[in-house]
């Protein structure tokens, strides 16, 4: 589920204006935060 929780985020950030701090409502969806600590943006 990993995964999709990260695809979730990516997509919010491709989506900043809409979504600027968190990601979709999901269970155990990450922060914007999270992932760019992870994925090193």
């Amino acid at each position: 589920m990993e995964i999709v929780n990260t695809v979730q985020c990516i997509f919010c950030k491709l989506c900043e204006e809409i979504c600027p701090t968190k990601a979709i409502s999901i269970q155990g969806a990450l922060t914007l935060d999270d992932v760019v600590r992870e994925q090193d943006w």
